[in-house]
C-alpha cells in the first residue's frame, strides 16, 4: 500500500451486529445471573471453559450471557474462534473474555474490517498483535478510518508513521474518549509545557502511550524534570519513557542521587546517569549500578523522607 492518507479510504459497506434473537432458535431465554449453576449442564459454557473463558467476566454482561446460555457452540461460536486462530490471535480464551460481543457480529463483517487492515498496508503480525491487543474487530470500518484520520491530520503522520503508532500501541483504538484525551494532551503540552508540534510527534511515534496519561501526571513529571532537576525539552523528548513512571518514584531515585554526589544528566560530562538507568532495574541494580552505594542505605534515606 502507498502511504496515502488513511482518509482516503473507499467507503465499505457494514452490517452491524445481529440482534441476539437473529442467531438463536426462537425460545424463552433464561434469567441468568449467574453461570455457577448451568455449566455441569451446558455444553456451549464447557467449551468456552476448556478455551480459558473467564465465565465469571463475561456473565456481568447479561445481554451476551443469555446468548452463550442459548447457543450452539459448534454453530454460533466456533467459526469465530476459527477465525481468531487463522488470525493468530494471542490468547484467544482471554480475547473472548474481554471481546465475547465479537460472536454477534456476522463472519463476513469481521472480514471487511480485517481486509481494512491489509488494504491500510499493515502485516500479517502487526495485524496479529493489533487485533489482540485491542476492540478494533468490534468497530466497523467508518469508525477505525475516522479515528485513525483524525490522528493522522493531529500530528501530520504519513500512512507508515500512521501504522507504526497503532501497532505500537494498539490500545489508542480502544476508549470512545481516547482522542479526545490525545487531543486535550496535545494541546496542553504544546500551549503550557512549551513543547513544539514537531516534539510532540517525535513522542507520539516513540512512546504512543504518553498521550494516554492524564493532564496532571505529565505536567507533574515534566514539572520536576525541567524545574528541579533542570532537564531541558530535547532530552526530555528523547526520553520521553520516563513518563510511564510515578513520580514518587523519580523523586525517591533523584533526590538519593543528589545525596551521593551522583545526579549527573549530562551524557558529556562524567559519571553520567541515563534516564534509562534511573528509573529502570530493581532498587538493588540501582543501587549497584548507578548509586553505586548499599540497598540498606538507600532504603534507610527513604525512610528519611
Amino acid at each position: 500500500m502507498s502511504d496515502h492518507r488513511i482518509t482516503e479510504l473507499e467507503p465499505i459497506e457494514t452490517t452491524t451486529k445481529l440482534d441476539i434473537h437473529e442467531r438463536l432458535p426462537k425460545k424463552i431465554f433464561p434469567k441468568v445471573f449467574s453461570f455457577a449453576a448451568l455449566v455441569n449442564e451446558n455444553k456451549c459454557l464447557k467449551k468456552l471453559i476448556a478455551l480459558q473463558v473467564d465465565l465469571s467476566v463475561v456473565q456481568k454482561r447479561k445481554g451476551i450471557a443469555k446468548y452463550l446460555v442459548a447457543c450452539d457452540f459448534e454453530k454460533h461460536i466456533a467459526p469465530h474462534v476459527l477465525f481468531l486462530a487463522r488470525l493468530d490471535v494471542e490468547n484467544i480464551g482471554q480475547y473472548l473474555t474481554k471481546n465475547m460481543d465479537i460472536v454477534l457480529i456476522d463472519l463476513a463483517e469481521l472480514e471487511n474490517r480485517l481486509n481494512y487492515l491489509k488494504s491500510k498496508g499493515f502485516e500479517s503480525k502487526d495485524v496479529s498483535r493489533i487485533i489482540s491487543n485491542s476492540r478494533i474487530l468490534l468497530m466497523d470500518v467508518e469508525s477505525v478510518d475516522e479515528k485513525l484520520g483524525h490522528l493522522q491530520k493531529m500530528f501530520s503522520l504519513s500512512g507508515k508513521e500512521v501504522r507504526e503508532v497503532l501497532t505500537k500501541t494498539p490500545k489508542l483504538m480502544n476508549k470512545p474518549h481516547m482522542l479526545q484525551l490525545i487531543k486535550e494532551n496535545k494541546f496542553h503540552c504544546k500551549e503550557f509545557l512549551g513543547f513544539s508540534h514537531m516534539e510532540l510527534k517525535t513522542i507520539l511515534l516513540d512512546y504512543p502511550g504518553f498521550f494516554m496519561k492524564s493532564p496532571s501526571h505529565l505536567s507533574k513529571i515534566f514539572d520536576y524534570l525541567h524545574n528541579t532537576m533542570e532537564i531541558d525539552h530535547k532530552t526530555i523528548v528523547k526520553n520521553c519513557h520516563v513518563f510511564k513512571s510515578r513520580l514518587r518514584f523519580i523523586q525517591n531515585r533523584h533526590l538519593y542521587l543528589l545525596k551521593v554526589n551522583r545526579a549527573q544528566y549530562d551524557p558529556q560530562r562524567e559519571n553520567f546517569v541515563s534516564f534509562n538507568a534511573l528509573v529502570s532495574g530493581t532498587n538493588e541494580e540501582f543501587c549497584a549500578n548507578v548509586a553505586k552505594t548499599s540497598l540498606k542505605d538507600y532504603y534507610r534515606f527513604q525512610e528519611s523522607l
